[in-house]
């Protein structure tokens, strides 16, 4: 108990400024809290931003490439097997029975080749292609066309049972394995490639290696390796871990983790 009214008085002072001090502490502590949820949401808005953006330019870069492709196949393959038409109709010889039949039956092949190959085409175009065929089939797709080109080897190995995978995930995913791919083609000397893709119950798994020339990383980004730094951003707006393994004369192992 208090004995005088000077202790009374001390102690209600005492008393006013520890509530003050817990009254401060825990408007602090509010508005703290109140500045780091806010931040949170700014970010989080970036980042929901920077993936449409992202998503965006994929879906743009996907078409692109894909219009450079037909437009290589037009000339390429289906102008040669329209060439090809146009000749066996040109040099039909109607008094000559028998190879007017065998020309007629190899025309009408060539057509079949024809219809066929612009089916491909059109199916090529749809925008939803990528989402539709899925992730797997995706890159065998990118595979198959690689090895018309005949510049390397090139194998694909699945491993574990497909899972579905965000949509919007697998567009950009798909270009950042196109973008591997073409740097291969332009810059690695590869003679072979490896592209191995491992599914399980919550990661998929993607390494894309080769035995190329290989690279300093580090050179490259001070160098300005837009490439390299855009295939990280990417990996970071789907929740992946992006790795590169590389050594001059040793090729290049790049390996996407992504969470299921």
């Amino acid at each position: 108990m208090f004995n005088t009214p000077e202790e009374i008085f001390y102690s209600v002072i005492a008393g006013v400024i520890l509530m003050i001090f817990l009254a401060t502490i825990f408007i602090l502590s509010v508005i703290r809290y109140q500045t780091k949820m806010q931040k949170h949401k700014e970010e989080k808005k970036e980042l929901q931003a920077n993936f449409s953006k992202t998503l965006l330019q994929s879906k743009l870069e996907i078409k692109e490439q894909t219009l450079q492709q037909l437009a290589h196949e037009i000339h390429d393959n289906l102008g040669q097997v329209a060439s090809l038409i146009k000749i066996h109709l040109n040099t039909l010889r109607l008094d000559d029975q028998p190879k007017a039949e065998q020309k007629i039956e190899e025309t009408k092949d060539l057509i079949k080749q024809l219809i066929a190959d612009l089916k491909e085409l059109s199916v090529s175009l749809n925008g939803e292609r990528i989402i539709q065929l899925g992730i797997a089939n995706g890159i065998e797709t990118e595979v198959n066309k690689l090895r018309k080109i005949g510049a390397f080897t090139i194998n694909f190995i699945q491993q574990g049972s497909v899972k579905k995978i965000d949509p919007n995930t697998t567009v950009i995913l798909y270009r950042m394995v196109q973008e591997i791919l073409n740097n291969i083609v332009k810059h690695s000397k590869a003679k072979e490639v490896d592209i191995t893709m491992t599914f399980t119950k919550k990661i998929l798994t993607l390494v894309i290696s080769d035995n190329g020339i290989g690279f300093d990383v580090h050179n490259k980004i001070n160098n300005g390796g837009s490439g390299l730094i855009n295939l990280k951003n990417r990996a970071k707006l789907i929740r992946a871990t992006f790795d590169i393994d590389t050594q001059l004369q040793k090729g290049t192992k790049i390996s996407i983790k992504i969470p299921i």
